[in-house]
């Protein structure tokens, strides 16, 4: 999103920017694509990184198992370190 689009009017995303005539509505669903895309390459980075494999397509219910995945590998690293609590 560009500085003109962060500045929506004050009936929120309704309306459409005055240089370019995109709306502010798809203007943020774009920007928040864009995001969703980052975030989901960050938390398949974590998974490889301890040894884990996830996907940054695979769906969220399937991601939702990460932090198990993790705290298994992690454990047969170091037991102590794989505990709950």
């Amino acid at each position: 999103m560009s500085a003109v689009h962060a500045n929506y009017d004050d009936q929120g995303f309704a309306g459409s920017c005055p240089t370019c005539g995109q709306s502010y509505l798809v203007a943020e669903v774009m920007r928040l694509r864009s995001q969703n895309e980052r975030l989901r390459n960050i938390i398949s980075n974590c998974a490889a990184a301890v040894g884990a494999f996830v996907s940054p397509e695979c769906s969220l219910a399937f991601m939702e198992n990460l932090p198990n995945e993790i705290r298994m590998k992690v454990a047969r690293v170091n037991p102590a370190l794989g505990e709950t609590k």
